[in-house]
């Protein structure tokens, strides 16, 4: 334990790898139990340190274990902290060393669910990408990443696919799609589809980008019955509405009272 709070108080006061840093490193044989205060390992710590050197040498000790999914009190794990600080290195490292993928944060957040808030397009591309085959060595250990599950949703309801389109992030959405996200999936809480929130704050370009696919549900009903036509028009958007009847939306001619 000793040596676990020496390294971390050398990782918070310098901002470059040392010799004493790295040999640290290489000797420390408690990673399993030992952790700071807030629940984080030194993996964690080196991570939102901005230290990818000392980084990638703990992951490199420690691939193809559990170690590497360890979660902090809030949840969070090393992947986690990798798309939260942007560093897209580190976080292809973990993938490559077989980090869980799917693990959650305090608000049902996986990794790729929080690149997709914060529009973080070559982490999405990482974390959705194969994984090259990691040698080490004893062993050649060759295996096919799991496929992620892009109909996970946060515990407010949003999937991947809502995150990015709610935050403006069109690349990530197309990109999600492309590679096999249901443009028709539903929030857990209203049932709403994308479409849905884009006709209901009026985003013409948005729904114009989602009406250039096929598959595109144009009169897909939420948990209230409404259409996206039915938000369009409740709240105004009278060029959403004419590009959804272009299309051939459903117009029902019924008042609603939409909050």
């Amino acid at each position: 334990m000793e040596i676990l709070c020496e390294s971390l108080n050398i990782l918070r006061l310098r901002a470059e790898i040392t010799p004493e840093m790295t040999d640290m490193v290489t000797n420390m044989n408690c990673f399993d139990t030992s952790r700071d205060a807030d629940g984080d390992t030194l993996l964690h710590i080196a991570i939102i340190s901005y230290q990818p050197g000392i980084a990638m040498s703990i992951i490199s000790k420690y691939r193809f274990t559990a170690y590497l999914s360890v979660q902090n009190n809030l949840f969070q794990s090393a992947l986690h902290l990798s798309v939260l600080t942007n560093q897209v290195e580190v976080c292809r490292m973990l993938i490559e060393a077989g980090a869980e993928l799917e693990s959650r944060d305090k608000d049902g957040n996986t990794a790729l669910l929080i690149a997709c808030r914060d529009g973080l397009l070559p982490v999405v591309q990482c974390l959705l990408g194969s994984v090259r085959h990691f040698e080490n060595s004893s062993s050649t250990r060759n295996f096919n990443r799991k496929i992620q599950d892009l109909s996970i949703r946060n515990y407010l309801g949003y999937s991947n696919l809502h995150m990015a389109a709610m935050n403006g992030h069109l690349d990530i959405m197309a990109l999600l799609i492309e590679n096999g996200a249901d443009i028709n999936i539903t929030e857990g809480k209203t049932g709403r589809t994308i479409l849905h929130n884009a006709c209901a704050v009026g985003d013409i370009h948005l729904v114009k980008t989602l009406l250039r696919y096929k598959i595109c549900d144009i009169n897909a009903r939420a948990y209230d019955d409404y259409t996206p036509f039915d938000l369009a028009r409740a709240r105004g958007h009278d060029n959403v509405c004419t590009a959804l009847a272009v299309a051939g939306a459903n117009q029902s001619n019924s008042y609603m009272d939409i909050e």
